[in-house]
């Protein structure tokens, strides 16, 4: 195939629906040890590329893992006609919500944990192997989201609550 992005993104995809949930009980039992307890939803939502109205959705809808591939880099190196390698970015978007703003703090940095054991135990990823053993990681501020969805009183503590966005990053090299 001459380009394989949408592949590898629904391989990904299916990596974190059959593995995620573990590895999110892996990281709620170690902090659960330590004495700090926090319940880890799997994700409600499972979602190939990006979503505009992601925020818009009630909280129902959340965790929301959204799997995006939009870069393809041919390399330069070993280069002859009709073989190539390319790097490829892929990314995971996460999106938690929680009642207060202590707690959705946490909970976005065990998914970003769970995330990471997630993409460190796979050398490989649809024919494509992992560039780095430790992947990128942001984690985006807090911010009021409406229960309901897209309108809600963002002063009302009945009517709100608080979502956090991370970033986990994998580049790929393969051909």
């Amino acid at each position: 195939m001459a380009y394989e992005n949408e592949q590898i993104m629904k391989a990904i995809k299916a990596l974190l629906e059959a593995t995620l949930p573990g590895r999110l009980d892996t990281v709620e039992a170690y902090w659960q040890s330590e004495g700090d307890a926090l319940t880890l939803p799997d994700p409600v939502t499972y979602h190939e590329g990006y979503k505009q109205t992601v925020l818009e959705l009630p909280s129902s809808s959340f965790p929301f893992v959204s799997v995006l591939v939009p870069n393809r880099t041919p390399t330069r190196e070993g280069a002859e006609w009709g073989f190539q390698e390319s790097t490829i970015t892929a990314g995971v978007h996460a999106f938690v919500v929680e009642a207060d703003e202590e707690t959705v703090s946490k909970m976005a940095h065990r998914y970003a944990e769970a995330l990471v054991l997630t993409f460190q135990s796979q050398q490989a990823i649809a024919g494509y192997r992992q560039m780095n053993y430790e992947p990128q990681v942001s984690i985006g501020v807090t911010a009021r989201h409406a229960r309901s969805g897209a309108e809600g009183d963002y002063f009302d503590p009945a009517k709100t609550d608080f979502i956090r966005i991370l970033e986990v990053q994998i580049e790929l090299k393969g051909g």
